[in-house]
């Protein structure tokens, strides 16, 4: 009876893990622009999910962090908190329907020092990224 226990446990959690990594190796081609009034230029780039990292490629720039990621009613939901090299957060989050990733925001916590951004900019900026 033990001996079945373990399998089971066992079998569950290859389940589970295999899920955790459901997005690595995925890349999502789009655009990115701010929510709201502000919201007036996109900006082109990619989201991956590279060994364990999610990924905003924009050009020659990387920003990259470890990402997390979570399955509740059959959506995966991920998450991620990157900074960047100016010291601001973005914090990442999103969902993956095992297709394409949907709802996904990047909530931009700057660091004031940049003229032109903090003339222009709260410093809080919600950011909405939509897949080609």
């Amino acid at each position: 009876m033990k001996l079945l226990l373990l399998i089971i446990i066992g079998f569950f959690q290859t389940l589970y893990a295999e899920d955790l990594q459901i997005l690595d190796g995925n890349s999502f081609e789009g655009s990115i622009k701010a929510k709201g009034i502000i919201g007036f230029i996109s900006v082109k780039g990619t989201l991956s999910f590279i060994n364990g990292n999610l990924n905003w490629i924009v050009g020659e720039e990387i920003d990259s962090a470890p990402y997390k990621i979570t399955k509740k009613n059959g959506t995966f939901h991920f998450t991620s908190n990157v900074i960047n090299n100016d010291g601001d957060v973005v914090n990442w989050s999103g969902h993956y329907d095992g297709n394409t990733v949907t709802h996904v925001e990047a909530v931009w916590i700057r660091e004031k020092g940049d003229f032109i951004h903090d003339l222009l900019l709260p410093n809080k900026v919600t950011l909405l990224f939509s897949p080609n």
